[in-house]
């Protein structure tokens, strides 16, 4: 028989996500002050923090966006680190904000 850690095979997990993004950053803190993305899994959700960068997207204030992204599980995250990283795969909508 073989035996994988849980860890092992959480790290090679990658979904694709549905995710919205607000038009304006807002200051947030966490470890440091920084100016957090706000983001949602629907039109319904409420919004949320996001202390990360999400790799390949090109954040402009004053959209609000609809994109598709692959969260990859992150091996050993640092404390203050997230546990997942969200890479880009499709601006599904750009819609400019008055």
């Amino acid at each position: 028989m073989t035996f994988q850690s849980e860890q092992a095979t959480m790290s090679s997990t990658t979904e694709e996500r549905v995710i919205y993004v607000d038009s304006k950053a807002i200051h947030c803190t966490g470890l440091v002050s920084q100016e957090c993305l706000q983001v949602r899994e629907s039109p319904e959700a409420e919004w949320t923090f996001f202390y990360d960068a999400i790799k390949g997207f090109n954040y402009e204030p004053g959209y609000n966006y609809k994109i598709l992204v692959a969260e990859k599980i992150v091996d050993n995250p640092p404390a203050d680190a997230p546990l997942f990283q969200w890479s880009l795969i499709e601006v599904l909508s750009k819609t400019a904000v008055n």
